[in-house]
């Protein structure tokens, strides 16, 4: 009787520490992979067009944590590409929109580059 109790104690030990090693080693239940956008999809998320969210990146420096970029040749050309994290983009926007930051977004400024830039 001793060693059959043993025996189902150790069987649902056994059984615990493998749903746990499951677990631990595919990731949190409930937890999504990272979501990427390209910078035509990102700028289609803001509701912004890509012109304006690239003077966001490039100009004023908006978007820094919340992109990648990489380039490659392709026929004789450097093309960069960028790549935005949803999370890193929706927090750096809360940030520019929340009323105490310290920044805000400069839509006149942004304006007057397109303007010059045509």
């Amino acid at each position: 009787m001793v060693k059959t109790i043993i025996k189902c104690a150790v069987a649902v030990l056994c059984t615990v520490a493998i749903c746990v090693t499951i677990f631990v080693c595919t990731g949190k239940s409930g937890e999504t992979a990272p979501d990427y956008m390209t910078e035509a999809q990102a700028a289609e998320y803001l509701g912004v067009s890509a012109e304006r969210l690239e003077i966001m990146r490039k100009n004023l420096k908006y978007l820094e944590g919340a992109y990648v970029s990489y380039s490659y040749e392709e026929n004789g050309e450097v093309v960069t590409v960028y790549m935005y994290s949803k999370q890193a983009l929706n927090d750096t926007m809360a940030e520019l929109m929340d009323n105490e930051g310290r920044k805000n977004i400069n839509f006149k400024y942004i304006e007057q580059i397109i303007k010059d830039q045509k």
